[in-house]
């Protein structure tokens, strides 16, 4: 069999099907048409926005699920039943071609909407089946202004330096346990600002 191959000095050879790290189509594209803006992450930009597109679609599916399907048992088997056949064929996919979150790919796609419709069902049964809205107040929280935390995360990473001058010094008392306690306490803060925004109705929108 012969197949298309591709080179750049940056990357090597890069033949069809190659998914090894820092070589595939996906990476080399990105290469050619955005330089090194990201080199050395190995996470794909370009070609992953066809999964990422498909990722949304599964959501909004989800989303319509809930939305007109009438009875709440009708929706719970239509999101386990949505979940298992995503599960199923991206497991299936994936003996062809491998699930690669650096990659996003396809069978990645399928893989992880089946876990988000199962969480999804999980969420629904909890809030608007048995109205236990107590066991989900702390997502509900970070929820309300999701755009808020990705805004946060981007701008003050919990490895950077806003981070290390609140936290490194404090962590390093716990020993062994330092990076766990480090990593808590970035989190106990965005969410301790994200439950200030809360109680005083202030959300961020698109």
């Amino acid at each position: 069999m012969k197949f298309v191959s591709f080179s750049d000095p940056a990357v090597g050879s890069c033949a069809a099907g190659m998914l090894e790290p820092g070589r595939n189509l996906a990476l080399l594209l990105d290469k050619y048409l955005m330089g090194n803006w990201q080199d050395g992450t190995n996470y794909a930009w370009i070609l992953a926005q066809f999964g990422f597109g498909a990722m949304t679609m599964l959501g909004l599916l989800g989303g319509q699920i809930l939305k007109r399907v009438q009875g709440h048992g009708k929706k719970l088997a239509w999101l386990l039943c949505s979940g298992a056949g995503c599960l199923a064929l991206g497991y299936v996919w994936s003996l062809d071609f491998p699930m690669i979150k650096r990659l996003f790919t396809s069978s990645m796609v399928l893989w992880a909407a089946g876990w988000c419709y199962f969480l999804l069902a999980l969420f629904y049964l909890l809030t608007d089946v048995l109205k236990l809205n107590w066991l989900t107040f702390f997502f509900s929280v970070i929820g309300s202004n999701a755009i808020f935390v990705y805004i946060w995360v981007s701008l003050c990473p919990p490895t950077g330096n806003f981070s290390r001058v609140l936290f490194a010094g404090f962590s390093e008392c716990f020993g062994d346990a330092d990076r766990f306690v480090f990593y808590l306490c970035n989190y106990a803060l965005i969410w301790g600002v994200l439950y200030y925004m809360y109680k005083n109705r202030t959300f961020i929108k698109v």
